[in-house]
């Protein structure tokens, strides 16, 4: 039998109280910090100041890396998956996503070149183009149906709006404000759409983007929606690092956390080639 003196006892006691008191004072201020987000300005941004502010922000960076957690659900996967990539971006319109399992193992690599794009899978040797549009109707908002009932996949225009390169909140038909939300009503570039854009006129940060088939934006119209949370400054930008895409007519959904995020680096041309291993 081990026995304890008093003294060694209560100083025992004494230590886990301490520590317990230090975790929670630790946990209650990561709390606040979390809560507290993006600074607010004084009293609240008009429709131009957002305007004005979301233009700079946009033109303070021209390329972003980082990795990158998802999880995608949709009818053709029969559930959710969950893997992790690497991202490299350089506006407007070049992208890689390389990604593994969660175990490790590659599973794809995504590249988009303006209209074009290459998905591939190199276990099973699968390479998908934009020829086959029917095939990525997995991927929230990209594939749209044209004139005539013949598909066309638009990826650049999803990753315009998950990164926010560009708005076009200065073509907006309508604004109406409702507290602190302001939301901007434009016309949907190349997709027969309308977007609200809903803006925290207290912060400047766009909360979230909803599309609506047509040129009016009725209540049942509403064909998919972007939300982005977790703003985080970098180098005074704010840059969402979660964000939330769904599509509501193909019942799919893509949530996207960005983890170490850089800047403006320098992406060399080659990264942004295709070619097929041999």
């Amino acid at each position: 039998m081990v026995s304890h003196s008093p003294n060694r006892l209560t100083l025992r006691i004494r230590t886990l109280l301490a520590g317990l008191l230090l975790i929670a004072v630790i946990a209650n201020l990561g709390c606040a910090l979390f809560r507290r987000g993006l600074p607010e300005v004084e009293g609240l941004l008009s429709p131009e100041e957002i305007r004005e502010r979301l233009a700079a922000h946009a033109e303070g960076w021209q390329t972003f890396t980082a990795n990158a957690g998802f999880r995608l659900t949709a009818p053709e996967i029969k559930g959710t998956q969950s893997f992790r990539g690497f991202i490299i971006y350089a506006k407007p319109d070049k992208f890689r996503l390389q990604s593994h399992t969660i175990l490790g193992l590659g599973a794809f690599d995504f590249l988009v070149r303006g209209d074009q794009f290459w998905f591939y899978y190199p276990r099973e040797r699968i390479l998908v183009t934009e020829q086959d549009a029917d095939r990525l109707s997995f991927l929230p908002m990209a594939v749209v149906e044209e004139e005539g009932g013949e598909l066309s996949v638009q990826p650049s225009e999803v990753l315009r709006t998950l990164f926010l390169v560009d708005t076009d909140l200065l073509e907006t038909r309508r604004v109406r404000r409702e507290g602190k939300l302001v939301s901007f009503e434009s016309p949907e570039r190349n997709r027969p759409y309308t977007r609200v854009t809903i803006v925290n006129a207290a912060t400047g940060a766009i909360q979230e983007i909803q599309w609506y088939e047509g040129r009016r934006p009725a209540p049942d119209g509403l064909i998919g929606r972007a939300k982005f949370e977790e703003y985080r400054l970098l180098s005074d930008i704010p840059f969402a690092h979660r964000v939330t895409m769904e599509d509501l007519r193909a019942e799919s959904r893509l949530q996207i956390k960005l983890d170490k995020v850089q800047l403006n680096a320098e992406l060399p041309e080659r990264l942004f080639e295709f070619s097929l291993p041999r």
